[in-house]
């Protein structure tokens, strides 16, 4: 064997050992091939571009340079013929180019028959005397950049195992979680962690359209690292133009839409039936990551599941709502209203607020009743809930108490709030006229008892009791009027 040969089996061998890393990651087997290539070439910089075929252009993934290894940058776009063209197609085992004062070297890496994309090599023209010669051991850099190739090809290969494996993984937690709870925010809060968990972006949200079909609202969502995010003050009306939010929504082909800079932002429409019921929005903003199309069709994947879980979240929601409201008045119920007024008398306790506590009750409602028919006593008491619903806050509760009797809890209210609210809403009860059978009409009217926490009472019993005494105390003093319960003790 002669003094070449033997040489070049012992760069080989110092080439190869360099892989000899258990269980290696990709950086750690691109810092160990590009610097073996940077050591024995004696090149100053090397560098590695993969080759993207859609776009036809060599894309620098990393580079080798002083000692360190760091991302890369550089877009090469290929086309013709000649040169880098040739070197892709096979024509050429390399490709030399003098560009004074800098020489690069470029090597193609094949994995099997596919092209994988090249190696740079960089140096000065200044080489020190007695450097190897790429021209005369073309087949020793042919062999490295063929071992390199498969090593990172195997690199790559293990790299999107893992990253199916978390796949999967996020897709068994979604399963889990969306039969844990049938809670549409519980619900959505677990999806979007266990995906941010092991999907690897850096923020995902979810909106719904809204039952009414004319808005887009916000749920929920979870950010790195892992901080839930809520999204309910986020509400877009659903026209076409609006945002790429609303668009995905109304697409027609309902397909996953990515934008940004650097694809980082996926939207994917949660479809059910055919029809689109929400949007799920995946992003890397922070890290600039582009969206893959394997993460793309494993957020489909569970779009799919979540639109399901979506609508049977709404089901039961709707059937508890149902189970909890009365069926003519559209109030809740005196059994979940008596539950939640616990909750809030222990809450405005907590936090030292003051809340206050109505009770309504219609004027003669027994002798309408007797007068011109049940029916006709359903329509007041329809009015009157309806009335209600239309004149309190969102976070304020009303039941139908019993009979024509209804209570309303107003929390975080002080005395003057409260004597406003109830002044307003006493005027849109008393002012509705109602015609009977026989074209004649009938003037309706209710009387109210106000009681305040704490000043009244402490409890939520006790608030009752209050409010019930100054309803009664209007009553006997003329009805179709507002007490509080303060007033009556004073006068």
């Amino acid at each position: 064997m002669t003094k070449q040969s033997l040489d070049r089996v012992r760069l080989m061998k110092r080439f190869y050992e360099v892989f000899n890393i258990a269980n290696p990651r990709l950086e750690e087997i691109l810092e160990a091939g590009l610097r073996a290539l940077n050591e024995i070439l004696g090149f100053e910089t090397t560098s590695l571009f993969r080759w993207d075929g859609k776009a036809g252009v060599l894309r620098m993934e990393y580079m080798f340079f002083k000692g360190e290894l760091m991302e890369g940058e550089e877009e090469i776009p290929v086309g013709g013929a000649g040169g880098l063209a040739d070197l892709i197609s096979g024509k050429t085992p390399y490709w030399i180019i003098n560009s004074r004062p800098l020489v690069h070297v470029y090597l193609p890496l094949w994995v099997r028959r596919d092209f994988f994309g090249v190696v740079r090599l960089s140096e000065t023209q200044r080489r020190p005397r007695g450097s190897l010669s790429l021209r005369q051991e073309i087949e020793f850099v042919e062999d490295m950049g063929r071992t390199l190739a498969l090593q990172v090809n195997q690199s790559y290969l293990l790299r999107k195992h893992e990253e199916q494996l978390k796949d999967l993984k996020a897709l068994a937690e979604v399963s889990a979680t969306v039969e844990e709870s049938l809670k549409l925010r519980e619900m959505l809060e677990g999806v979007s962690q266990s995906v941010l968990r092991n999907m690897g972006f850096d923020r995902v949200r979810f909106y719904v359209v809204e039952t009414s079909g004319d808005s887009l609202a916000g749920v929920v969502g979870a950010e790195i690292p892992g901080r839930v995010v809520s999204l309910e003050t986020e509400r877009y009306p659903l026209q076409r133009g609006h945002n790429s939010l609303v668009d995905s929504v109304l697409s027609a082909q309902h397909q996953p839409l990515v934008e940004g800079s650097a694809q980082s932002i996926a939207y994917i429409p949660l479809i059910l039936k055919g029809k689109p019921i929400g949007v799920c929005v995946a992003d890397n903003l922070l890290s600039q990551q582009s969206v893959s199309s394997e993460k793309l069709d494993a957020m489909s994947t569970v779009a799919g599941q979540v639109a399901l879980a979506i609508s049977n979240a709404r089901l039961f929601a709707e059937i508890e709502e149902q189970a909890i409201t009365d069926g003519l008045t559209k109030l809740y119920v005196v059994r979940y209203f008596s539950q939640r007024l616990q909750e809030e008398v222990d809450r405005a306790e907590r936090y030292a607020h003051p809340l206050a506590l109505v009770m309504i009750d219609v004027d003669h409602f027994k002798g309408f009743n007797d007068s011109y028919g049940h029916l006709m006593g359903d329509r007041v008491l329809e009015y009157i809930g309806q009335t209600i619903r239309a004149n309190i806050r969102k976070v304020d509760l009303a039941a139908r108490y019993g009979g024509d009797e209804m209570v309303i809890l107003l929390p975080d209210i002080s005395e003057e709030e409260a004597s406003i609210m109830t002044s307003r809403l006493f005027k849109s009860i008393n002012q509705c006229v109602f015609t009977i059978p026989g074209g004649s009409t009938v003037h309706v009217t209710a009387s109210m008892g106000v009681a305040m926490y704490p000043q009244d009472s402490n409890s939520g019993k006790g608030l009752l009791e209050c409010a019930d005494r100054a309803l009664y105390w209007a009553k006997a003093h003329g009805r179709a009027d507002v007490s509080f319960y303060r007033d009556i003790n004073v006068r």
